[in-house]
């Protein structure tokens, strides 16, 4: 091996070391962006004696379940909250509804797909949450949407507890799109035979708009606080 040849192998071998670590290391997710299209939970384990094993539920929702930057993270969001009680796994994706869709890594993503993505074993208790942003596209495109959604989800898993939560209104005196949006689901959830709770009849929000962030839509940390007591009423009354 020649002198010249001699010095060049530590570097060679060392811009190899430096490329596998880069390669190695996952991409920062995009400023601002926490989504979660096909979040998945450790099912829990088993119950010591003395314990109690908390209900499994997975939900289907938008950024009122997988968080947004008006909040401080995931430890701060309703589903983390209802620990205690309930293993909340949140198949959520911002900007989503039953007819309002995004385009993720995955493809396009709307309620109807995540019903199609999600695992066939292990849903028991499944709660479809929303959406507001389905007010962009009107009664009609929604109906239709969240029709196919509810009755996809019954041929999949025809033995869960299958319970459908409207959208709940960051804004008072409610829109009229967020009231079709909401009509929307209503109807297609009972025409499914499906139990629908309704946010907005509730008044969830009304009135409180220090549990709204900065941006006029979404929960801060105190509003998923709030999400949480409301989330786990509708789910210790509704949920076997």
């Amino acid at each position: 091996m020649s002198a010249r040849r001699a010095r060049l192998l530590p570097l060679a071998c060392l811009l190899v070391a430096v490329l596998s670590a880069c390669a190695a290391s996952p991409a920062d997710p995009p400023a601002g962006e926490r989504q979660m299209p096909s979040a998945s939970a450790t099912p829990p384990a088993s119950p010591s004696e003395g314990t109690t094993q908390s209900t499994r539920v997975a939900v289907i929702g938008d950024s009122f379940t997988t968080g947004s930057p008006m909040d401080s993270g995931p430890p701060a969001l309703w589903p983390a909250l209802l620990s205690d009680d309930f293993t909340v796994t949140a198949y959520a994706w911002s900007g989503t509804g039953y007819a309002a869709t995004w385009i993720s890594p995955d493809g396009p993503s709307n309620f109807v797909t995540r019903v199609e993505q999600m695992p066939e074993e292990g849903i028991d208790s499944l709660v479809f949450f929303g959406s507001i942003n389905d007010g962009l596209l009107g009664y009609d495109a929604t109906r239709e949407a969240a029709d196919e959604a509810f009755a996809n989800a019954r041929t999949k898993w025809p033995d869960a507890t299958i319970l459908v939560v409207g959208p709940a209104s960051p804004i008072w005196p409610v829109p009229e799109s967020y009231l079709e949006a909401r009509d929307a689901t209503r109807d297609a959830a009972r025409a499914a035979g499906l139990t629908f709770v309704d946010p907005i009849d509730a008044g969830w929000f009304e009135g409180m708009p220090d549990l709204i962030g900065l941006d006029g839509i979404h929960p801060n940390d105190q509003g998923h606080a709030y999400l949480a007591d409301q989330m786990r009423r509708v789910l210790e009354q509704h949920l076997p």
